[in-house]
């Protein structure tokens, strides 16, 4: 029974202590994989292959629905999209989506202006031009006006 009893007593804080290294492990994995996606959108957008990110981008919000940069760069994506987009249905699809995107980014910073210039851009250039105006005023009275990345970039 000591044996037992020892193995017990040695056994149990090591296999929390590996399944807790295990569950960081898993959690880094995921951020890199997340971010190696992130990077990958980044390149297809910048080379206007919008239709082959879309699947990265929903991904990306699969793991992370909340994740502001992922949302706008899918909001933006889906914009310029719907804007080439030949198929009527399609299209529409793209401009519910972007402005469903657009929408939640609002929600998830209501007091910050960008969101809603994001949102007044996407509409604006879907002809709806009495939302994008509504947006463009709450965006003038929010109290926050720059994005984290103007921030940064302001200080550089």
């Amino acid at each position: 029974h000591a044996t037992l009893a020892a193995s017990i007593v040695l056994g149990i804080p090591a296999l929390l202590l590996l399944s807790r290294n295990a569950i960081i492990h898993e959690r880094l994995v995921d951020r890199l994989e997340a971010q190696e996606e992130r990077k990958e959108v980044r390149r297809l957008n910048h080379d206007e292959r919008f239709r082959q990110a879309l699947p990265l981008l929903d991904r990306l919000l699969a793991r992370d629905p909340d994740d502001v940069e992922t949302l706008q760069t899918s909001a933006l994506t889906r914009f310029r999209l719907a804007e080439i987009e030949t198929d009527r249905q399609v299209r529409a699809d793209l401009q519910m989506r972007a402005l469903a995107d657009a929408s939640q980014l609002v929600q998830l910073e209501p007091q910050a202006s960008w969101p809603y210039r994001v949102r007044a851009f996407i509409s604006r250039g879907f002809g709806r031009i009495a939302e994008a105006e509504q947006d463009e005023r709450a965006a003038a009275a929010s109290t926050r006006s720059a994005t984290p990345w103007s921030a940064l970039i302001a200080t550089t």
